[in-house]
């Protein structure tokens, strides 16, 4: 896939994410993972859009997989409301700390 259009899906997934199309969303950001430039961003955003689902064992899995493919947007882990319904699960505090955001 072009990386210029693996960037316009993240941008398509971001306007359903606003809107609270959580499933349009993700195939959107589903399209992003194909390119390494924009993988851990897509990633991330699936981890966000899981956990506004309440689907928490897959958000948990793609926000791991995020940190393991380079995303370092630190402040988003912190203060991203995306992420409340992740913060008391003990996984997350395990993600916080390898980057000693803890």
């Amino acid at each position: 896939a072009e990386p210029a259009l693996s960037y316009l899906w993240l941008d398509v997934g971001l306007g359903y994410h606003f809107d609270g199309d959580y499933p349009a969303a993700q195939a959107a950001y589903s399209k992003a993972l194909e390119v390494p430039a924009t993988r851990a961003m897509a990633m991330y955003q699936l981890a966000c859009t899981n956990a506004l689902q309440g689907n928490i064992d897959a958000a948990i899995k793609w926000l791991g997989s995020s940190l393991d493919a380079g995303f370092e947007e630190d402040g988003y882990l912190i203060n991203d409301s995306d992420l409340d319904a992740l913060r008391e699960d003990p996984r997350f505090q395990v993600l916080l700390a390898t980057r000693h955001l803890q």
